[in-house]
């Protein structure tokens, strides 16, 4: 985390992407929302992509999507690295996924 490179301000407007909630009902979700996404920051335009699932009650269905989303959120923020030109940030429901996949 600690090398990573300040993001370039730039000049307003400012676009963020958020995920629909459902994006890591299964994992074909999960590959066309990274699809979805890495076409929308390829123009540049995007500063932020913003993680928001719905979180389900039950554990075992809790654990599945917990899973499938540190996988979306590790390849976002990654890709964030590579390009540096937006963050990725987790809903606030969602603390314990942001910290594992080292989100902005």
């Amino acid at each position: 985390a600690g090398s990573r490179k300040a993001l370039p301000v730039g000049i307003p407007p400012y676009l963020a992407v958020i995920t629909e909630p459902d994006a890591c009902i299964d994992a074909l979700r999960v590959e066309a929302t990274f699809q979805a996404i890495a076409n929308a920051v390829s123009t540049g335009q995007v500063s932020l992509v913003s993680v928001r699932l719905t979180r389900p009650i039950d554990k075992v269905e809790y654990q599945a999507i917990f899973d499938r989303a540190l996988v979306l959120t590790q390849r976002l923020v990654q890709l964030a690295d590579e390009v540096n030109t937006f963050r990725v940030v987790c809903s606030s429901d969602w603390i314990e996924l942001a910290r594992q996949a080292l989100a902005h």
